[in-house]
């Protein structure tokens, strides 16, 4: 079947890059909203968990270790949220590179593991142990084994890391396509 020229969107034979497009405009005003929810909700979770005292009567906040791992994550959270405001910019702009919404989705992804990893070991026994029900059908549940266990689940909608590094190397920094499988 072949499309008039009036009803095309883009350049034919370029349907994959027009698809492309939509869905990086698509995901960087998604991250936009996931970062501030990391930001807002997570961040602060992490630090209340932090701040109240351990079955010993120990803040954790009080380890300089932890309070170093706190520090780590603000930073990594505020250049996630300045990253995805730059890419929504950058398209309202029509500037954006082909794998900028995979970095933003990868970095995204990861550091919400991460985070939820060091809520649920902060947490300790209570966060393993004491089931409580969701506050949200978000990855914020608020019971830090459920938020990590369900933070893996953003690591493969949209594309798998592992994809989403492929199209860093080969679109970003224009290394050469991977062997396809045989």
């Amino acid at each position: 079947m072949r499309i008039p020229a009036t009803q095309l969107v883009g350049a034919e034979h370029a349907g994959w890059q027009v698809a492309q497009q939509t869905l990086g405009a698509e995901r960087g005003s998604t991250m936009l909203e996931l970062a501030e929810r990391l930001g807002n909700a997570g961040f602060r979770w992490l630090l209340w968990a932090c701040a109240g005292p351990d079955a010993t009567g120990r803040r954790p906040i009080d380890d300089p270790v932890v309070a170093d791992r706190l520090a780590g994550f603000e930073t990594e959270i505020a250049g996630l949220r300045a990253l995805c405001r730059d890419l929504v910019q950058r398209h309202d702009a029509g500037t954006v590179g082909p794998a900028d919404a995979s970095i933003v989705k990868l970095f995204y992804s990861e550091l919400l593991q991460q985070v939820t990893d060091f809520g649920a070991a902060i947490g300790g026994v209570a966060a393993h142990t004491v089931l409580r029900e969701p506050r949200s059908g978000g990855w914020e549940s608020g019971a830090w084994v459920l938020d990590f266990i369900g933070s893996w689940e953003w690591t493969i909608p949209g594309g798998t890391s592992e994809i989403q590094r492929t199209i860093i190397g080969e679109r970003g920094l224009g290394l050469p396509r991977e062997p396809a499988a045989t």
